[in-house]
């Protein structure tokens, strides 16, 4: 079996990036485009007049198929050579996919640090509801990640707080794909580059993540905060790619079956798929400890009220297990027998163990 590892061409980091934009896009075609989501547009309009070339088109907020259709529509149209897709992860997997399509190079700037998306070669589409509908994989990696720290440090800390759940779940899934002896996410063998990239992930939030929510309240651009940027967005995508995911992106996307669930954002669900995780491979009392402890501290959930699901039927937990277990589920990438009873049990200790934890 081979071993892989997947990465973008090129991933730049640092302050002040966003002006650079146009002079990266240049570099790779000479008909740019940039699908760019609120409060952005503007912004990024300006700049793309400001050199003199460029469409800039607005991302209504939904990655689904008719939206990927509608901008690949106009690209194809306007006959674009290279795109750019600029804000959260969901404008970023629908510039991805457009991008694709077109079979030109895509530059990725996300806005937040709120998910691993931008440097993976996966976009997750959703249906009109927000329930998570397919996954589909491109046969290019972006050409260019750009991070613009001043713009990650001035958005919401909620985001990267999210960002930080997302990155978390990276080392947890790792280990349990090793264990089970799983694939990678692109197929062929765990490589050793691979599952260290995704331990450092988690680790790196585990030791930065509470200085670095408290600097981006302060809008601050520091260490902690450059090196949980870092962790969010490269080295999880990075890591996840190269090994792959488990119970945690499993549950968040049974949640999202739920429309409770919807207000609360992908990582903050991933955060509690990674205590259901913990509970479902019977980890030990340290590293449940370690793992709530953190996730109390920079606000992330650990219980079902925390992500909408205080009055919770039963029946709604029954039909997340059954979606948790369905055929060719990730979730099957655990180390455990796995069944919708496994599933739901794990539920009901990660949330009991979150709300002693509170108390």
């Amino acid at each position: 079996m081979e071993q892989k590892l997947f990465f973008p061409r090129q991933y730049i980091q640092g302050a002040g990036l966003f002006k650079k934009i146009p002079e990266i896009m240049g570099k790779y075609g000479n008909i740019p485009m940039a699908l760019v989501a609120y409060p952005f547009y503007e912004t990024i309009q300006e700049i793309m007049q400001q050199n003199e070339q460029g469409i800039t088109e607005f991302f209504t907020g939904e990655c689904t198929y008719a939206e990927i259709e509608r901008v690949y529509k106009i690209a194809k149209q306007q006959k674009i050579t290279v795109f750019a897709g600029i804000g959260g992860g969901k404008a970023l997997d629908c510039a991805k996919v457009v991008a694709d399509r077109l079979g030109i190079p895509v530059v990725i700037v996300p806005t937040i640090a709120s998910t691993d998306a931008p440097c993976t070669g996966n976009a997750v589409i959703y249906n009109e509801d927000g329930v998570v509908a397919a996954f589909i994989k491109q046969k290019e990696h972006p050409a260019v990640v750009m991070v613009d720290t001043e713009i990650i440090a001035a958005a919401p800390a909620r985001f990267l707080v999210a960002g930080m759940g997302d990155a978390l779940s990276t080392g947890y899934e790792a280990n349990s794909c090793v264990l089970k002896g799983a694939k990678t996410y692109h197929g062929g063998k765990l490589t050793e580059t691979g599952l260290a990239l995704a331990r450092l992930a988690s680790e790196i939030i585990l030791k930065y993540g509470i200085q670095a929510k408290e600097d981006c309240i302060q809008g601050l651009v520091t260490t902690a905060l450059e090196k949980v940027i870092e962790a969010n967005i490269l080295l999880s995508g990075l890591g996840f790619e190269s090994c792959n995911i488990a119970a945690a992106h499993s549950i968040h996307n049974g949640l999202t079956l739920l429309s409770q669930t919807k207000p609360y954002q992908h990582g903050e669900k991933v955060a509690f798929g990674v205590q259901v995780g913990l509970h479902l491979n019977n980890a030990n009392k340290e590293e449940l400890d370690k793992v709530y402890n953190f996730c109390q501290a920079v606000g992330l959930p650990i219980t079902l009220k925390e992500i909408g699901l205080e009055n919770v039927t039963m029946e709604e937990l029954q039909l997340v297990a059954a979606d948790v277990c369905k055929e060719n589920s990730f979730i099957y990438n655990e180390p455990v027998e796995i069944s919708p009873e496994k599933v739901l049990e794990a539920i009901f200790a990660a949330d009991k163990m979150g709300k002693s934890w509170i108390k």
